[in-house]
């Protein structure tokens, strides 16, 4: 499902260093990486722009903060969780 433009996420992908993103939506890069499914463009607060190829779901300050005392695998798991069973709509 791509979340609208201007919409801050929080968002787990394993090909960057820190793996956890939180920014806003940007646009879609599925032409860019030739891919069949939604990868939201997200700019960082710092201005970066990044790709992400994991799970992106609407930004939560809870979740977010729960996110922060996990380690990558349990990031990954929770995540999972949170987009299947409090935000069912990602699934579609």
């Amino acid at each position: 499902m791509a979340i609208p433009k201007g919409v801050k996420v929080v968002s787990r992908s394993n090909q960057y260093d820190d793996p956890l993103i939180i920014g806003t939506v940007k646009g879609d890069a599925r032409n860019e990486v030739k891919c069949a499914n939604f990868v939201p463009v997200i700019e960082q607060e710092d201005g970066t722009e990044v790709f992400s190829f994991g799970i992106t779901v609407p930004y939560d300050e809870l979740l977010h903060k729960r996110l922060q005392t996990m380690d990558g695998k349990r990031q990954w798991d929770y995540l999972a969780y949170f987009r299947t069973m409090v935000y069912p709509e990602a699934n579609k």
